[in-house]
């Protein structure tokens, strides 16, 4: 037998999520990502929401705590960038220069000598293996929280 109230409901919470998700789906692409991150992280706030709202088992406190570790995570994931600001405050922002065949180069503000941009270059290196390291770690925290917890996370 068709329940009219289910029917209802689902329709109510279908509209409501079709709002909510919007600008997501629209922007979403098949090919980065960057893009299931965005929705994943979308998900895990609705849901640490929800269950902070509702309060309705023992220890749901470390379930809301565990979901916004993952979407911290996420952040820097979406963010993508774990060492420009480092590299900002000692080098300076970058510049763009045409030289005199209009190729166009880039460097960085306080590179100002062959010395500087040979230190740059090494520092340059060792911090794109430390972000890609941090962004390695982000990415088995993540997965390893949502693989052990994901389960639990039912109302």
């Amino acid at each position: 037998m068709i329940n009219l109230k289910d029917i209802w409901y689902n329709i109510k919470y279908g509209i409501k999520n079709l709002f909510t998700y919007f600008v997501i789906i629209w922007k979403d692409r098949d090919f980065d990502s960057y893009y299931i991150f965005i929705l994943l992280r979308k998900k895990l706030e609705i849901m640490a929401k929800m269950f902070e709202r509702r309060d309705r088992y023992e220890g749901v406190e470390k379930d809301v705590k565990r979901m916004k570790f993952c979407i911290k995570c996420l952040d820097r994931l979406i963010e993508d960038d774990y060492f420009s600001s480092e590299l900002e405050k000692k080098w300076g922002e970058y510049k763009f220069i045409a030289d005199d065949s209009d190729n166009i180069l880039f460097s960085r503000e306080k590179i100002k000598t062959k010395e500087d941009q040979i230190q740059y270059d090494k520092e340059f290196r060792e911090f794109v293996e430390r972000a890609s390291n941090y962004k390695e770690r982000d990415l088995k925290l993540l997965f390893r929280v949502l693989e052990k917890y994901i389960e639990y996370w039912w109302d």
